[in-house]
């Protein structure tokens, strides 16, 4: 297992854990800020491979993500979804 591997294995279990980090991070011996660089790194791939699923239903359009669905009419502005985004993203 190389050493990226073990860390998302580390990440996943953690996010399973519905610990705080603190404890989960006390509980593995693991530095808060080593395991806080390892997430940050685990999400930009986990954001990197992720796909928004886009159906357009008469005038608006649907994304749906993992259960989020966000339904736009026409005419919606773009930076302001790309903001809500870039925000969701942050939170997933």
């Amino acid at each position: 297992m190389t050493k990226a591997e073990k860390w998302h294995q580390e990440v996943e279990d953690y996010l399973k854990s519905g610990l705080m980090q603190k404890d989960w991070c006390k509980a593995r011996g693991i530095a808060k800020g080593t395991f806080c660089y390892q997430l940050k790194k685990f999400r930009e791939t986990k954001t990197s491979q992720t796909f928004f699923e886009l159906k357009q239903e008469r005038s608006s359009i649907k994304m749906q993500w993992k259960k989020l669905v966000i339904e736009l009419d026409s005419g919606f502005d773009e930076q302001t979804v790309f903001r809500l985004l870039c925000i969701i993203d942050k939170f997933s």
